[in-house]
């Protein structure tokens, strides 16, 4: 009997020690460690082995295939503006408003050509220059309207058997009447000695020739119709008259042709063309023999001959036109 309790003591120590192994072999289990996101309820524990012996159990053997990621898990919405989120604490307030910008300084920046271009254009950004701005437009009489004219004047004269002077410098002035009558007067000094060109001494007469003395001023006037005029030309056929201040030179009568080019501004430029008669004048002889059945002195007519006077002129024209306005100027065409 004895014996029987021995050998049941020595049983219930095997099994004691045997469940207290396999206890031990058998994996403990160990929470995952918590993510960033809001936390997770944590699974209870399981219960405690209890203290009456189990069958060992066999070690369940390590997989080769890793545990599948656990899924995220999304974090909750933000709280709206305004709203307190007892687990973070009090909203932050909003930013204050940002103020405007400065203007930048300097010029604006460069502004490209809207894209597409404009119809019958095949490339981009390009557009033709704008038409350059009508000319301005003036009347058809302008050239006449712009008086009374004041010129300075270069002339060259010839009157046969009289005198001739290439080069005569003065001053012209004259007006336009009704747009269709010229005037003018004139005055010219020569710019050389001049002489007496008339050469009548008979070599078989008993009187000799004097000489006049030389001219020192022209002096003379035209008359003239305007003939055609347009907004920067005027031509003006007439009769010019022309003398000397010596009168034994007699006069000039010739037909007048001047050209006037009047600018825009009133600045003239012109050119005139005169030819005609030389007419009247005397000259005087003196005796050279001894005695003379005509006294020893006498006067003789000069014969007429042709005289020339061919002028350019630069001056200006007051009173010239304005130009006509834009409306007014398709009809100044047509009017043409």
């Amino acid at each position: 009997m004895g014996q029987l309790n021995w050998v049941g003591a020595c049983v219930a120590v095997v099994t004691l020690l045997g469940g207290a192994n396999a206890h031990a072999e058998t994996p403990q289990w160990t929470p995952a460690p918590a993510p960033t996101n809001p936390p997770v309820p944590v699974p209870a524990r399981p219960p405690a082995p209890s203290a009456v012996p189990a069958p060992a159990a066999p070690a369940p053997a390590p997989s080769a295939v890793p545990a599948p990621a656990s899924a995220p898990v999304l974090a909750p919405p933000a709280p709206a503006s305004g709203s307190a989120d007892p687990a973070l604490g009090p909203a932050p307030a909003p930013p204050p408003p940002l103020a405007p910008a400065a203007p930048p300084k300097g010029p604006a920046p460069y502004t490209p050509y809207p894209y597409p271009p404009p119809p019958g254009y095949g490339y981009g950004y390009y557009y033709p220059p704008p038409p350059p701005p009508p000319k301005p437009r003036f009347p058809d009489t302008s050239a006449v309207r712009s008086t009374p004219f004041l010129d300075v004047i270069l002339a060259s004269v010839a009157l046969q058997d009289r005198f001739s002077q290439f080069l005569n410098i003065g001053v012209q002035g004259g007006v336009f009447l009704a747009d269709r009558l010229r005037l003018s007067v004139r005055l010219a000094v020569p710019t050389d000695h001049t002489h007496d060109d008339y050469s009548g001494s008979d070599f078989l007469s008993a009187y000799h020739q004097v000489d006049s003395k030389g001219y020192s001023l022209l002096y003379g006037a035209t008359a003239g119709i305007v003939a055609a005029s347009t907004q920067n030309f005027a031509l003006s056929p007439g009769i010019a008259f022309a003398r000397s201040d010596v009168s034994a030179y007699g006069s000039m009568l010739a037909v007048s042709l001047p050209f006037d080019w009047v600018m825009t501004s009133g600045t003239r430029l012109g050119l005139e063309f005169d030819v005609g008669r030389a007419l009247g004048g005397r000259y005087d002889q003196v005796c050279a023999q001894s005695s003379c059945s005509g006294g020893p002195t006498q006067t003789a007519d000069r014969p007429a001959g042709t005289a020339f006077w061919l002028q350019f002129q630069l001056g200006f024209g007051f009173n010239h036109p304005a130009p006509l306005p834009p409306a007014s100027a398709p009809a100044a065409r047509s009017a043409e």
